[in-house]
């Protein structure tokens, strides 16, 4: 099952009303934690780690070590590092003086230094 929504649309003379009803919580199945997004903080996060030149291997064993698999983080898969990647637009190779930046940005510094 799945989460459902309807949309209606109304044309009376040259105005259109469009209204969405939508179901606000799932309904129908269990919340699926591996169907959530990850945070844009977690994201960020997990960038710098990637750019640090952290193995993507360490990361995820890092986070299902720490992590509950209830939390998104939890269950970090490659495919998602490989999705924070492409969008931060990381390249595989990184200068150092990058790295030092970023080490700045990072907010779980204390993590890249137990992965490295």
């Amino acid at each position: 099952m799945s989460c459902f929504y309807e949309v209606h649309r109304e044309q009376k003379e040259e105005a259109i009303k469009i209204t969405v009803e939508y179901q606000s919580v799932h309904a129908g199945h269990e919340m699926q934690v591996d169907k959530l997004r990850l945070h844009q903080e977690d994201r960020r996060n997990l960038a710098a780690l990637l750019e640090f030149g952290v193995p993507s291997t360490k990361i995820i064993e890092n986070f299902q070590k720490k992590g509950l698999p209830t939390e998104r983080l939890g269950i970090l898969t490659k495919k998602d590092l490989h999705n924070v990647r492409k969008s931060f637009k990381l390249d595989k190779t990184v200068l150092p003086s990058d790295k030092q930046e970023e080490s700045k940005k990072c907010q779980n510094c204390d993590v890249i230094q137990n992965l490295r």
